[in-house]
């Protein structure tokens, strides 16, 4: 189905297809509810950072501003790369964060940007988002990692967005958002074999013999292991929980953006992705244990129980969701890095995750 929030024929068809087309003329057009746009400035961001799509930070200068408009914009498009459009494209990523802008974002619990445009069509492979700027709020740095205080804030807000849908009828009635088992999950194998002697050329003589062994054994069994927890109570997940994607503001305000990997898993998924590859191994050894235990804590306060979540399988998730994590990075290794700063970006992934891994001893949890 075609989704179309915000749309008129002449603004589909001048739909910038990057950042560097020079935005100002489409925006005139789309923001005149605001005003008449005078003149604009466009800086590229998050460059590096993020592979489906591409940001721009534009400065705004109205000629009659109306109250509500805004100084400056951010907007976001698919990605000019070939290999990360087809990506995002297979998984369906653009319509995803399209209809969670539209049908989502002012009823979860966490604070998202706001929309103020929102251009999707299926039919036309046609994606564009014009959101709220975040700042002065500032974002994390998952390269750098997250100290034991950030950690905590974030584990928290992460329990309670996910204590929000945890088990509801709501989350089966938004088939949009795709599940554990489906053609997003079904693509990791063949992906998964085409990047595989990619990564161990570029990753082999830095991760242990038996983490590469475990992950060449399991990714042909991913499809049924992910099979295998779809009894779960499941919740609405962000699905790309990075400290990237996470904003900060100085009073403790936090926001949440990109949520074109959301789905409905169990969410312990969230929180495995945030503890593994956002925290650098020794903070993720020392405090592992305690920061699932707050998450578990802010769950129970928030009303999910122990009969619907039990700690045994969150604690079991979060040890053979380490390996299944290692296995879909090595599915993306032929995505391009398009700066140091993504080449960085994808080294503390990896290195992170395969270290979690061996720490865990993921292999031997799943059977290997």
């Amino acid at each position: 189905m075609a989704l179309v929030t915000v749309v008129y024929a002449h603004e589909m068809a001048n739909v910038p297809q990057s950042i560097d087309d020079g935005l100002h003329g489409w925006l005139a057009t789309v923001l005149d509810n605001h005003g008449s746009l005078a003149s604009s400035r466009t800086t590229v961001i998050g460059a590096g950072e993020g592979f489906v799509g591409q940001l721009g930070r534009v400065d705004l200068e109205w000629a009659d501003a109306r109250p509500d408009a805004p100084a400056s914009v951010i907007v976001k498009l698919p990605t000019a790369d070939p290999g990360g459009r087809a990506v995002g494209q297979m998984m369906g990523m653009y319509e995803r964060e399209s209809r969670f802008y539209a049908e989502l974002a002012n009823t979860v619990n966490v604070r998202v940007p706001q929309c103020l445009v929102n251009i999707g069509d299926v039919a036309t492979d046609t994606w564009a988002l014009v959101l709220e700027d975040l700042a002065p709020m500032v974002p994390g740095d998952q390269v750098t990692g997250a100290d034991l205080t950030r950690a905590r804030t974030v584990v928290e807000r992460l329990a309670r967005l996910h204590a929000q849908f945890y088990g509801s009828p709501e989350v089966d009635e938004l088939t949009w958002i795709p599940s554990l088992v489906g053609p997003m999950t079904d693509a990791i194998v063949p992906m998964f074999n085409d990047s595989w002697s990619a990564f161990v050329d570029h990753y082999g003589d830095r991760t242990p013999s038996r983490v590469l062994g475990w992950m060449e054994s399991f990714a042909s069994q991913v499809p049924s292991y992910l099979e295998s927890y779809v009894d779960m109570p499941m919740t609405i997940c962000h699905g790309d929980f990075r400290l990237d994607n996470m904003f900060f503001g100085d009073d403790g305000s936090f926001a949440l953006i990109d949520w074109q990997m959301s789905m409905r898993v169990p969410g312990s998924s969230d929180l495995v992705y945030f503890l593994v590859t956002n925290l650098a191994p020794e903070v993720r050894e020392q405090h592992q244990w305690a920061l699932i235990n707050h998450y578990l804590d802010t769950l129970r306060a928030e009303g999910v129980g122990e009969d619907l979540l039990p700690r045994d399988t969150v604690v079991r998730g979060y040890r053979e969701g380490a390996l299944l994590f290692g296995i879909m990075f090595v599915s993306t290794m032929t995505m391009e890095r398009a700066n140091p700063r993504g080449e960085a970006f994808f080294d503390a992934l990896v290195g992170r995750t395969t270290a979690a891994i061996d720490d865990l001893d993921s292999g031997a949890i799943v059977g290997l």
